[in-house]
């Protein structure tokens, strides 16, 4: 077992102008000198807000060196260790339990190479923990198109195009015969390929019978949320993408996709859209509700201050769950006591990492699947619909061969640990020492 190892930075910068290289490569050397990247800097993700030019060579140095510290004196690394080391209980000692549900969540689908050959083999070994639960949950990163897919590079005038083909498109949806039931769709890549891939990409997913939830077909949808209904308990689902970048809505279609401005750099965060969309789902009869949410500094194992604050907020609105990803690489979670229902504890996870990653660093192959146990009932005569449970596991993806083709497979990370090739030893432990970070060390046991 082999596992597969480019340097994702090397990869995009190799398409910039060489000055532009040749500088990037004077700043890492001064920044490790002087270690004034070891930290994160203030910076708003959607191209939309860079400075006219490439991208600022501190992208691309966290995308091949990875920001481990949070932000200077916000103690964001003591504060998450303290929900590391909780394990419930999780409900009140009385509650009587009635109807039960799980839902499952994973991160970004991306198109890796090698995903094409990876049907039937993807999930193999972790095809439970997600398509097990009753209802689950992944950011389809990769926009479908007719067109011809290109091939995903970084130049210094544009962002990358990520398109799936039809090949890789059915390795991700699922495994034997089980899939998915929501896709978030709100991204940065969704208008990739302008209207023609929206609406392919929407019809295919429609056709598969998927739910989608973040973008929206009639301009009636844009402040609705997506509904489901699993073992007597209706969950309700909202979502955003912190931008798209740089596409423009086709015909000025502002409603075509659910954009939050997370990430500003001045001013407070307008939440009203997901706030609109939890009153909708509340208004429904939705027993829990779940914000999905594209966001996050990219390359960085902490979220920043504001999030939290942003999190916070949309819990006290009404979300009962926060799932989020974009950053490429896993972050840590919390279990937020709510003040508006002193029974409740929301779990809120700030950043699932790749699920099918076409960057191959441990820090970017690295991911986590989530399972929620949900249980809806009586408390006090009141009912509700709390979290019992929650599970978080980590999964690496590793290149594999059959014949002289390539593949690509997820596995657990603990059962990796033990391996003895060196490469793979090497490999795993590294992302093993991401997920202690993250996660604390429960998830070896």
């Amino acid at each position: 077992m082999k596992s597969n190892l480019p340097v994702y930075a090397r990869e995009f910068m190799k398409d910039l102008p060489w000055r532009t290289r040749l500088y990037c490569r004077f700043m890492f050397v001064l920044a490790d000198i002087l270690g004034f990247w070891r930290r994160p800097k203030k910076l708003d993700p959607d191209p939309v807000n860079w400075p006219k030019g490439p991208l600022p060579p501190y992208w691309f140095y966290k995308s091949k060196k990875h920001i481990l510290l949070p932000e200077k004196g916000s103690h964001l690394d003591t504060y998450f260790k303290s929900h590391q080391e909780r394990t419930g209980p999780f409900l009140p000692a009385d509650f009587n339990e009635e109807k039960r549900a799980r839902l499952s969540s994973v991160g970004d689908l991306m198109n890796a190479s090698g995903t094409e050959n990876s049907e039937g083999k993807f999930y193999a070994n972790v095809s439970d923990l997600i398509f097990g639960a009753d209802v689950s949950i992944a950011n389809l990163e990769s926009t479908l198109t007719s067109s011809e897919v290109q091939e995903t590079t970084f130049t210094a005038d544009e962002t990358p195009t990520i398109n799936a083909t039809p090949e890789q498109y059915n390795a991700l949806k699922g495994h034997d015969g089980r899939q998915y039931t929501f896709f978030h769709t709100a991204n940065n890549h969704i208008l990739d390929c302008g209207m023609e891939g929206f609406e392919t990409t929407h019809d295919v997913i429609e056709a598969d019978g998927f739910h989608y939830v973040g973008t929206n077909r009639k301009p009636e949808d844009y402040k609705k949320g997506r509904i489901t209904t699993s073992n007597g308990i209706k969950f309700g689902f909202v979502a955003a993408s912190y931008g798209l970048n740089c596409r423009p809505y086709p015909d000025g279609k502002e409603w075509l996709v659910n954009r939050v401005a997370f990430h500003k750099q001045k001013g407070k965060v307008d939440l009203s859209l997901l706030e609109e969309q939890i009153k909708w789902c509340q208004s429904e009869g939705c027993d829990f509700i779940v914000a999905s949410l594209h966001w996050g500094l990219e390359h960085e194992l902490y979220p920043h201050s504001e999030q939290l604050d942003t999190a916070h907020s949309l819990i006290e609105s009404g979300a009962d769950a926060i799932l989020g990803h974009h950053t490429h690489n896993i972050q840590p979670y919390e279990f937020y006591q709510t003040q508006r229902d002193p029974d409740r504890i929301a779990p809120i996870i700030y950043g699932q990492g790749n699920l099918a990653s076409i960057m191959s660093s441990p820090f970017n192959a690295l991911s986590l699947i989530v399972n929620i146990e949900i249980v809806k009932g009586h408390h006090n005569g009141k009912e509700k619909t709390l979290i019992k449970d929650l599970t978080i596991i980590p999964v690496i993806q590793l290149e594999k061969k059959l014949g002289n083709k390539f593949y690509l497979q997820l596995h657990r990370l603990k059962d990796l640990l033990d391996w003895e090739d060196k490469e793979l030893k090497s490999y795993t432990a590294k992302a093993a020492r991401y997920a202690d970070l993250a996660l604390g060390r429960n998830w070896r046991k």
